[in-house]
Protein backbone atom coordinates (compact mmCIF):
# COMPACT_ATOMS: atom_id res chain seq x y z
CA UNK A 1 0.00 0.00 0.00
CA UNK A 2 2.96 2.36 0.53
CA UNK A 3 3.83 1.89 -3.16
CA UNK A 4 0.23 2.65 -4.16
CA UNK A 5 0.13 5.83 -2.06
CA UNK A 6 3.43 6.97 -3.57
CA UNK A 7 2.11 6.45 -7.11
CA UNK A 8 -1.15 8.32 -6.39
CA UNK A 9 0.79 11.19 -4.81
CA UNK A 10 3.13 11.37 -7.81
CA UNK A 11 0.17 11.58 -10.19
CA UNK A 12 -1.43 14.38 -8.21
CA UNK A 13 1.85 16.33 -8.01
CA UNK A 14 2.50 15.94 -11.76
CA UNK A 15 -0.93 17.30 -12.75
CA UNK A 16 -0.99 20.12 -10.19
CA UNK A 17 2.59 21.19 -10.97
CA UNK A 18 1.76 21.60 -14.66
CA UNK A 19 -1.39 23.65 -13.98
CA UNK A 20 0.19 25.82 -11.26
CA UNK A 21 3.21 26.55 -13.43
CA UNK A 22 0.96 27.67 -16.26
CA UNK A 23 -1.10 29.96 -14.04
CA UNK A 24 2.07 31.98 -13.55
CA UNK A 25 3.08 32.11 -17.21
CA UNK A 26 -0.14 31.87 -19.25
CA UNK A 27 -0.95 34.91 -21.41
CA UNK A 28 -4.30 35.89 -22.95
CA UNK A 29 -5.01 34.48 -26.38
CA UNK A 30 -4.95 37.24 -29.00
CA UNK A 31 -7.55 37.05 -31.80
CA UNK A 32 -6.14 36.12 -35.22
CA UNK A 33 -7.60 38.16 -38.05
CA UNK A 34 -5.83 36.49 -40.94
CA UNK A 35 -7.69 34.18 -43.30
CA UNK A 36 -7.38 30.47 -42.39
CA UNK A 37 -4.92 28.61 -44.59
CA UNK A 38 -6.06 25.61 -46.59
CA UNK A 39 -3.34 23.06 -45.83
CA UNK A 40 -3.66 19.38 -45.00
CA UNK A 41 -7.08 19.07 -43.40
CA UNK A 42 -9.69 21.78 -42.89
CA UNK A 43 -9.07 24.96 -40.88
CA UNK A 44 -11.99 26.94 -39.44
CA UNK A 45 -12.33 29.94 -37.14
CA UNK A 46 -13.67 29.18 -33.64
CA UNK A 47 -13.82 31.96 -31.03
CA UNK A 48 -11.35 33.98 -33.11
CA UNK A 49 -8.92 31.06 -33.17
CA UNK A 50 -7.88 28.82 -36.05
CA UNK A 51 -8.86 25.23 -35.38
CA UNK A 52 -7.66 22.46 -37.66
CA UNK A 53 -9.62 19.30 -38.47
CA UNK A 54 -7.98 16.31 -40.18
CA UNK A 55 -9.20 12.94 -41.43
CA UNK A 56 -6.62 10.29 -42.18
CA UNK A 57 -5.70 6.63 -42.05
CA UNK A 58 -4.63 3.86 -44.36
CA UNK A 59 -5.79 0.76 -46.21
CA UNK A 60 -3.61 -2.24 -45.36
CA UNK A 61 -3.65 -5.56 -47.24
CA UNK A 62 -1.65 -8.53 -45.91
CA UNK A 63 -0.90 -12.06 -47.06
CA UNK A 64 0.83 -14.41 -44.61
CA UNK A 65 2.02 -18.01 -44.86
CA UNK A 66 3.10 -20.23 -41.92
CA UNK A 67 4.83 -23.59 -41.78
CA UNK A 68 3.60 -24.47 -38.25
CA UNK A 69 0.35 -23.94 -36.39
CA UNK A 70 0.88 -21.15 -33.85
CA UNK A 71 -0.76 -19.24 -31.02
CA UNK A 72 -2.51 -16.39 -32.81
CA UNK A 73 -5.63 -14.22 -32.79
CA UNK A 74 -8.05 -12.68 -35.31
CA UNK A 75 -7.88 -15.18 -38.19
CA UNK A 76 -4.24 -15.87 -37.26
CA UNK A 77 -3.27 -12.32 -38.28
CA UNK A 78 -1.97 -11.35 -34.82
CA UNK A 79 1.02 -13.64 -34.29
CA UNK A 80 2.41 -14.63 -30.87
CA UNK A 81 4.53 -17.82 -30.95
CA UNK A 82 4.50 -21.45 -32.22
CA UNK A 83 2.09 -23.84 -30.51
CA UNK A 84 3.31 -26.75 -28.44
CA UNK A 85 3.92 -29.99 -30.38
CA UNK A 86 0.88 -32.29 -30.64
CA UNK A 87 1.95 -35.84 -31.46
CA UNK A 88 -0.33 -38.58 -32.74
CA UNK A 89 0.08 -42.32 -32.05
CA UNK A 90 2.82 -42.52 -34.69
CA UNK A 91 4.73 -39.55 -33.20
CA UNK A 92 3.77 -37.30 -36.10
CA UNK A 93 3.39 -33.67 -35.05
CA UNK A 94 -0.17 -32.65 -35.99
CA UNK A 95 0.73 -28.96 -35.68
CA UNK A 96 3.44 -29.23 -38.34
CA UNK A 97 1.20 -28.02 -41.15
CA UNK A 98 1.12 -25.07 -43.53
CA UNK A 99 -1.29 -22.17 -43.03
CA UNK A 100 -2.31 -19.33 -45.37
CA UNK A 101 -4.21 -16.17 -44.57
CA UNK A 102 -5.16 -12.81 -46.08
CA UNK A 103 -6.51 -9.83 -44.17
CA UNK A 104 -7.39 -6.16 -44.57
CA UNK A 105 -9.19 -5.54 -41.27
CA UNK A 106 -6.23 -3.66 -39.77
CA UNK A 107 -7.06 -0.77 -42.14
CA UNK A 108 -7.47 2.36 -40.07
CA UNK A 109 -9.42 5.63 -39.83
CA UNK A 110 -8.72 8.62 -37.60
CA UNK A 111 -10.08 12.10 -36.95
CA UNK A 112 -8.00 14.83 -35.31
CA UNK A 113 -8.68 18.35 -34.12
CA UNK A 114 -6.10 20.86 -32.84
CA UNK A 115 -5.38 24.55 -32.43
CA UNK A 116 -7.90 25.75 -29.83
CA UNK A 117 -6.33 27.35 -26.75
CA UNK A 118 -8.16 26.78 -23.45
CA UNK A 119 -6.93 27.60 -19.92
CA UNK A 120 -3.60 28.67 -21.40
CA UNK A 121 -3.10 25.25 -23.02
CA UNK A 122 -2.96 24.19 -26.64
CA UNK A 123 -5.65 21.55 -26.91
CA UNK A 124 -6.09 18.65 -29.30
CA UNK A 125 -8.31 15.60 -29.61
CA UNK A 126 -8.16 12.38 -31.57
CA UNK A 127 -10.50 9.50 -32.36
CA UNK A 128 -9.11 6.46 -34.16
CA UNK A 129 -10.38 3.02 -34.99
CA UNK A 130 -9.88 -0.03 -37.18
CA UNK A 131 -11.77 -3.21 -38.02
CA UNK A 132 -9.75 -5.59 -35.87
CA UNK A 133 -12.53 -6.21 -33.35
CA UNK A 134 -12.03 -6.64 -29.61
CA UNK A 135 -12.07 -10.46 -29.59
CA UNK A 136 -11.99 -13.37 -32.02
CA UNK A 137 -15.79 -13.39 -32.21
CA UNK A 138 -16.14 -9.91 -33.68
CA UNK A 139 -13.17 -9.71 -36.04
CA UNK A 140 -13.84 -7.28 -38.94
CA UNK A 141 -16.08 -5.21 -36.67
CA UNK A 142 -15.14 -1.62 -35.95
CA UNK A 143 -12.93 -1.18 -32.87
CA UNK A 144 -12.03 1.98 -30.97
CA UNK A 145 -8.25 2.37 -30.72
CA UNK A 146 -7.83 5.89 -29.38
CA UNK A 147 -10.23 8.53 -28.05
CA UNK A 148 -8.24 11.13 -26.18
CA UNK A 149 -8.04 14.80 -25.23
CA UNK A 150 -4.67 16.48 -24.73
CA UNK A 151 -3.93 19.81 -23.02
CA UNK A 152 -0.38 20.98 -23.74
CA UNK A 153 1.45 23.67 -21.77
CA UNK A 154 5.12 24.68 -21.91
CA UNK A 155 5.72 22.95 -18.57
CA UNK A 156 3.95 19.71 -19.50
CA UNK A 157 0.69 18.17 -20.64
CA UNK A 158 -2.41 16.34 -19.50
CA UNK A 159 -3.96 13.40 -21.40
CA UNK A 160 -7.49 12.20 -20.70
CA UNK A 161 -9.18 9.30 -22.50
CA UNK A 162 -8.15 6.07 -24.21
CA UNK A 163 -4.56 6.14 -25.41
CA UNK A 164 -1.33 4.12 -25.34
CA UNK A 165 -0.45 2.57 -21.98
CA UNK A 166 2.80 4.12 -20.62
CA UNK A 167 4.55 0.76 -21.12
CA UNK A 168 4.05 1.25 -24.86
CA UNK A 169 6.64 3.93 -25.61
CA UNK A 170 5.66 5.88 -28.72
CA UNK A 171 9.29 6.93 -29.28
CA UNK A 172 10.69 3.41 -28.89
CA UNK A 173 8.71 0.53 -30.38
CA UNK A 174 9.48 -2.06 -33.09
CA UNK A 175 8.66 -1.07 -36.68
CA UNK A 176 8.03 -4.66 -37.74
CA UNK A 177 5.52 -5.34 -40.52
CA UNK A 178 3.73 -8.08 -38.57
CA UNK A 179 0.75 -6.45 -36.89
CA UNK A 180 0.83 -5.63 -33.14
CA UNK A 181 4.42 -4.35 -32.77
CA UNK A 182 6.14 -7.71 -32.11
CA UNK A 183 4.10 -9.02 -29.18
CA UNK A 184 4.73 -10.87 -26.88
CA UNK A 185 8.26 -9.41 -26.75
CA UNK A 186 7.20 -5.75 -26.90
CA UNK A 187 4.22 -4.47 -24.86
CA UNK A 188 0.91 -3.56 -26.49
CA UNK A 189 -1.94 -1.94 -24.57
CA UNK A 190 -4.37 0.94 -25.07
CA UNK A 191 -6.31 1.98 -21.98
CA UNK A 192 -8.62 4.68 -20.61
CA UNK A 193 -6.47 6.92 -18.44
CA UNK A 194 -5.57 10.23 -16.86
CA UNK A 195 -1.90 11.00 -17.42
CA UNK A 196 0.00 14.07 -16.30
CA UNK A 197 3.48 14.90 -17.62
CA UNK A 198 5.82 17.53 -16.15
CA UNK A 199 8.83 18.80 -18.11
CA UNK A 200 11.73 18.93 -15.66
CA UNK A 201 13.95 20.42 -18.38
CA UNK A 202 13.46 20.81 -22.14
CA UNK A 203 14.90 17.29 -22.59
CA UNK A 204 13.69 15.45 -19.48
CA UNK A 205 10.11 14.77 -18.36
CA UNK A 206 8.34 12.74 -15.69
CA UNK A 207 4.78 11.45 -15.90
CA UNK A 208 2.30 9.61 -13.75
CA UNK A 209 -0.86 7.87 -14.88
CA UNK A 210 -3.94 6.21 -13.42
CA UNK A 211 -5.57 3.75 -15.83
CA UNK A 212 -8.40 1.26 -16.16
CA UNK A 213 -8.33 -1.67 -18.60
CA UNK A 214 -10.61 -2.06 -21.60
CA UNK A 215 -10.14 -4.86 -24.13
CA UNK A 216 -6.44 -5.03 -23.20
CA UNK A 217 -6.83 -6.65 -19.80
CA UNK A 218 -5.23 -9.51 -17.89
CA UNK A 219 -5.86 -12.94 -19.36
CA UNK A 220 -8.83 -14.58 -17.65
CA UNK A 221 -10.73 -17.85 -17.74
CA UNK A 222 -13.87 -17.38 -19.82
CA UNK A 223 -17.08 -17.06 -17.84
CA UNK A 224 -15.43 -16.12 -14.52
CA UNK A 225 -15.28 -12.95 -12.45
CA UNK A 226 -11.57 -12.71 -13.25
CA UNK A 227 -12.58 -10.74 -16.37
CA UNK A 228 -13.30 -7.82 -14.02
CA UNK A 229 -10.39 -8.35 -11.61
CA UNK A 230 -9.06 -4.78 -11.87
CA UNK A 231 -12.53 -3.26 -11.62
CA UNK A 232 -13.31 -5.43 -8.57
CA UNK A 233 -10.27 -4.10 -6.71
CA UNK A 234 -11.44 -0.48 -6.95
CA UNK A 235 -7.82 0.61 -7.50
CA UNK A 236 -6.50 1.87 -10.86
CA UNK A 237 -3.45 0.62 -12.69
CA UNK A 238 -0.77 3.11 -11.52
CA UNK A 239 2.31 3.92 -13.62
CA UNK A 240 5.22 6.39 -13.43
CA UNK A 241 7.70 7.11 -16.21
CA UNK A 242 10.89 9.12 -16.71
CA UNK A 243 12.02 9.98 -20.26
CA UNK A 244 15.10 11.84 -21.50
CA UNK A 245 15.11 12.98 -25.14
CA UNK A 246 18.28 14.98 -25.86
CA UNK A 247 18.50 15.43 -29.63
CA UNK A 248 18.42 12.12 -31.47
CA UNK A 249 18.57 9.97 -28.32
CA UNK A 250 15.61 8.66 -26.33
CA UNK A 251 16.09 6.84 -23.03
CA UNK A 252 13.86 6.17 -20.07
CA UNK A 253 12.28 3.87 -17.51
CA UNK A 254 8.75 2.92 -16.47
CA UNK A 255 7.42 1.29 -13.30
CA UNK A 256 3.92 0.38 -12.24
CA UNK A 257 1.80 -1.51 -9.73
CA UNK A 258 -1.57 -3.21 -10.24
CA UNK A 259 -3.99 -4.70 -7.72
CA UNK A 260 -6.47 -7.36 -8.86
CA UNK A 261 -9.41 -8.95 -7.05
CA UNK A 262 -10.31 -11.99 -9.16
CA UNK A 263 -13.35 -13.00 -7.09
CA UNK A 264 -16.00 -11.36 -4.93
CA UNK A 265 -17.44 -14.70 -3.81
CA UNK A 266 -16.03 -18.20 -3.40
CA UNK A 267 -17.25 -21.44 -4.93
CA UNK A 268 -19.40 -21.90 -1.81
CA UNK A 269 -20.90 -18.42 -2.38
CA UNK A 270 -19.09 -16.84 0.56
CA UNK A 271 -17.82 -13.28 0.30
CA UNK A 272 -14.10 -12.92 -0.37
CA UNK A 273 -11.90 -9.85 -0.65
CA UNK A 274 -8.59 -11.55 -1.40
CA UNK A 275 -6.44 -9.54 -3.80
CA UNK A 276 -3.14 -9.95 -5.61
CA UNK A 277 -0.66 -7.20 -6.42
CA UNK A 278 1.85 -7.24 -9.27
CA UNK A 279 4.50 -4.89 -10.60
CA UNK A 280 5.98 -4.08 -14.00
CA UNK A 281 9.31 -2.41 -14.83
CA UNK A 282 10.89 -1.31 -18.07
CA UNK A 283 14.03 0.41 -19.40
CA UNK A 284 14.45 1.49 -23.02
CA UNK A 285 16.70 3.46 -25.35
CA UNK A 286 16.69 4.54 -29.00
CA UNK A 287 19.11 6.34 -31.31
CA UNK A 288 17.52 7.96 -34.36
CA UNK A 289 20.05 9.09 -36.95
CA UNK A 290 19.18 10.31 -40.44
CA UNK A 291 20.46 7.12 -42.06
CA UNK A 292 19.65 4.52 -39.39
CA UNK A 293 17.94 3.87 -36.07
CA UNK A 294 18.74 1.51 -33.19
CA UNK A 295 16.22 0.58 -30.48
CA UNK A 296 16.26 -1.72 -27.44
CA UNK A 297 14.00 -2.48 -24.48
CA UNK A 298 14.10 -4.71 -21.39
CA UNK A 299 10.98 -5.58 -19.38
CA UNK A 300 10.68 -7.47 -16.10
CA UNK A 301 7.58 -7.98 -14.01
CA UNK A 302 4.73 -10.10 -12.75
CA UNK A 303 1.49 -11.08 -14.49
CA UNK A 304 2.24 -9.13 -17.70
CA UNK A 305 -0.57 -10.63 -19.79
CA UNK A 306 -2.39 -7.24 -19.85
CA UNK A 307 0.44 -6.03 -22.11
CA UNK A 308 -0.23 -8.86 -24.62
CA UNK A 309 2.82 -10.60 -23.20
CA UNK A 310 3.21 -13.99 -21.50
CA UNK A 311 2.42 -14.38 -17.80
CA UNK A 312 -0.50 -14.72 -15.44
CA UNK A 313 -1.53 -15.55 -11.90
CA UNK A 314 -2.80 -18.66 -10.15
CA UNK A 315 -3.63 -20.03 -6.73
CA UNK A 316 -0.84 -19.99 -4.13
CA UNK A 317 -1.55 -23.61 -3.27
CA UNK A 318 -0.70 -26.97 -4.83
CA UNK A 319 -3.41 -29.06 -3.14
CA UNK A 320 -5.46 -31.27 -5.46
CA UNK A 321 -8.58 -29.68 -3.96
CA UNK A 322 -8.16 -25.95 -3.35
CA UNK A 323 -9.49 -24.35 -0.17
CA UNK A 324 -12.67 -22.33 -0.66
CA UNK A 325 -10.94 -18.97 -0.08
CA UNK A 326 -7.42 -19.27 -1.49
CA UNK A 327 -4.74 -16.64 -2.02
CA UNK A 328 -2.88 -15.90 -5.29
CA UNK A 329 0.62 -15.94 -6.75
CA UNK A 330 2.03 -14.35 -9.91
CA UNK A 331 4.29 -15.64 -12.66
CA UNK A 332 7.53 -13.68 -13.17
CA UNK A 333 8.61 -13.01 -16.74
CA UNK A 334 11.18 -10.97 -18.62
CA UNK A 335 11.48 -9.79 -22.19
CA UNK A 336 14.36 -8.33 -24.19
CA UNK A 337 14.21 -7.02 -27.75
CA UNK A 338 16.31 -4.95 -30.13
CA UNK A 339 15.96 -3.57 -33.63
CA UNK A 340 18.16 -1.94 -36.28
CA UNK A 341 16.69 -0.08 -39.26
CA UNK A 342 18.45 1.46 -42.26
CA UNK A 343 16.45 4.59 -43.12
CA UNK A 344 16.57 4.53 -46.91
CA UNK A 345 14.13 3.68 -49.68
CA UNK A 346 13.97 0.73 -49.81
CA UNK A 347 14.09 0.59 -46.01
CA UNK A 348 15.71 -2.48 -44.44
CA UNK A 349 15.37 -3.59 -40.82
CA UNK A 350 15.83 -6.55 -38.51
CA UNK A 351 14.15 -7.35 -35.19
CA UNK A 352 15.19 -9.90 -32.54
CA UNK A 353 13.50 -10.68 -29.24
CA UNK A 354 13.28 -13.25 -26.44
CA UNK A 355 10.93 -13.69 -23.49
CA UNK A 356 10.97 -16.29 -20.72
CA UNK A 357 8.73 -17.57 -17.94
CA UNK A 358 10.66 -17.51 -14.63
CA UNK A 359 8.07 -19.23 -12.45
CA UNK A 360 6.57 -17.87 -9.23
CA UNK A 361 8.02 -16.75 -5.90
CA UNK A 362 5.34 -18.85 -4.16
CA UNK A 363 3.47 -22.07 -4.78
CA UNK A 364 1.51 -21.93 -8.01
CA UNK A 365 -1.51 -23.75 -9.40
CA UNK A 366 -3.10 -22.66 -12.66
CA UNK A 367 -6.58 -21.13 -12.60
CA UNK A 368 -6.67 -20.53 -16.34
CA UNK A 369 -5.79 -16.85 -15.88
CA UNK A 370 -2.56 -16.78 -17.84
CA UNK A 371 -1.01 -16.61 -21.30
CA UNK A 372 1.62 -19.22 -22.14
CA UNK A 373 1.61 -20.87 -18.70
CA UNK A 374 3.35 -23.98 -20.06
CA UNK A 375 5.64 -21.93 -22.31
CA UNK A 376 9.17 -21.76 -20.90
CA UNK A 377 10.59 -19.33 -23.46
CA UNK A 378 10.14 -18.12 -27.01
CA UNK A 379 12.29 -16.09 -29.36
CA UNK A 380 11.94 -14.41 -32.75
CA UNK A 381 14.15 -13.04 -35.53
CA UNK A 382 12.49 -11.11 -38.35
CA UNK A 383 14.26 -9.20 -41.15
CA UNK A 384 12.13 -6.99 -43.40
CA UNK A 385 12.23 -4.66 -46.38
CA UNK A 386 9.80 -1.95 -47.53
CA UNK A 387 9.63 0.25 -50.61
CA UNK A 388 7.49 3.40 -50.75
CA UNK A 389 6.24 5.32 -53.77
CA UNK A 390 4.38 8.45 -52.68
CA UNK A 391 1.49 7.18 -50.52
CA UNK A 392 1.85 3.51 -51.42
CA UNK A 393 4.15 1.12 -49.54
CA UNK A 394 5.06 -2.47 -50.40
CA UNK A 395 6.73 -4.73 -47.84
CA UNK A 396 8.08 -8.22 -47.22
CA UNK A 397 8.99 -9.77 -43.87
CA UNK A 398 10.43 -13.15 -42.94
CA UNK A 399 9.69 -14.24 -39.38
CA UNK A 400 11.45 -17.15 -37.69
CA UNK A 401 10.07 -18.09 -34.25
CA UNK A 402 11.01 -20.82 -31.80
CA UNK A 403 9.22 -21.95 -28.62
CA UNK A 404 10.12 -24.29 -25.74
CA UNK A 405 7.37 -25.86 -23.65
CA UNK A 406 7.60 -27.56 -20.27
CA UNK A 407 6.09 -30.98 -19.75
CA UNK A 408 6.55 -31.04 -15.96
CA UNK A 409 6.72 -28.22 -13.40
CA UNK A 410 7.72 -27.97 -9.75
CA UNK A 411 5.59 -26.38 -7.01
CA UNK A 412 6.68 -22.86 -8.04
CA UNK A 413 5.96 -23.50 -11.73
CA UNK A 414 9.56 -23.87 -12.85
CA UNK A 415 9.92 -26.34 -15.72
CA UNK A 416 11.77 -29.54 -14.90
CA UNK A 417 12.88 -32.31 -17.21
CA UNK A 418 12.60 -32.40 -21.00
CA UNK A 419 11.34 -29.42 -23.00
CA UNK A 420 9.26 -29.74 -26.15
CA UNK A 421 10.46 -27.54 -29.03
CA UNK A 422 8.56 -26.09 -31.97
CA UNK A 423 9.50 -23.70 -34.77
CA UNK A 424 7.65 -21.65 -37.37
CA UNK A 425 8.59 -19.77 -40.52
CA UNK A 426 6.19 -16.97 -41.51
CA UNK A 427 6.38 -15.15 -44.83
CA UNK A 428 4.41 -11.93 -45.08
CA UNK A 429 3.59 -9.60 -47.98
CA UNK A 430 2.18 -6.13 -47.33
CA UNK A 431 0.64 -3.34 -49.39
CA UNK A 432 -0.47 -0.15 -47.64
CA UNK A 433 -1.97 3.08 -48.99
CA UNK A 434 -1.98 6.09 -46.66
CA UNK A 435 -4.42 8.97 -46.94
Amino acid sequence: MKTLKLLITTLAISVSAVIMAQEKTATPVEPKAETPKEEAGKTVNVANQEVKFEIGGFVRAETYFDTYKSVTARDEQLYLYPSAPDYDANMNDINQTTRLGMASFTSRLNFKSSGLEIMGAKTSAMIEGDFFGTNNGDVRHFRLRHAMIKMDWNQGNLIMGQYWHPMFVAKCFPNVLTFAVAVPFAPLNRAPQIRGTYNITKDVSISAAALSHGYHKHTFKAGTEAEFALKNSGIPDMQVQLIANPGKIVAGATAGYIVLQPRTKTANKMKTERQTGSYNTQVFAALNEDMFSVKAMFIYGQNLSFLTMIGGYGAADTASVLPDDYSYSNLQTYSLWGEVTVMKNPQIGIFAGITENLGSFNQYQSLGNGRGETLVKTYRISPRITYTVQKLTFGFEYLFAGAFYGTNFDAKHNAIGKLDESYNHRLMLLAMYKF
